[in-house]
């Protein structure tokens, strides 16, 4: 048929062709009844600090630091701590798989060693490589030492 509006020979409808090409749009069909899969997302994900325990003569501590089961293969923490403004300890780089635990053990500088002495509060950050989250931090507060 031939006319404004109708069809063109060739079986074609005006404009129903792909932009720049001569060639007809395809039909896009669906089965009724299914669905499109969610695409797998990205979960933020930190490691997170455990328990702080301090040696009696204040010269080192155990910190426990576990990786979270929606971590894709593992944790890549570094732990750093500053007591005052003073670094505590040197930076500990460690890898984690996913769901453990690590008992980290870390030797604090001797300076800061005879300040703790005297009290104040150690802080204990591990920051996460590769995540999107701030640096999992936790704070101790150290009692004077008894003479």
């Amino acid at each position: 048929m031939l006319g404004a509006g109708g069809l063109v020979p060739g079986g074609t409808i005006p404009g129903d062709t792909v932009p720049g090409g001569t060639a007809p749009r395809t039909p896009i069909t669906t089965k009724p009844g299914t669905t499109t899969p969610a695409k797998p997302g990205f979960y933020a994900y930190r490691a997170s600090i455990g328990t702080v325990k301090m040696a009696k003569n204040k010269r080192s501590a155990k910190i426990t630091i576990t990786c979270p089961a929606i971590a894709p293969k593992g944790c890549l923490v570094t732990l750093s701590g500053n007591f005052g403004a003073k670094k505590a300890f040197a930076v500990k780089p460690f890898v984690l798989m996913r769901t453990l635990k690590k008992t980290v053990t870390v030797r604090f500088s001797k300076s800061v060693a005879t300040r703790m002495k005297k009290g104040g509060f150690l802080k204990i950050s591990a920051l996460t490589s590769f995540s999107t989250l701030k640096a999992a931090t936790k704070t101790v507060r150290l009692a004077r030492v008894k003479r």
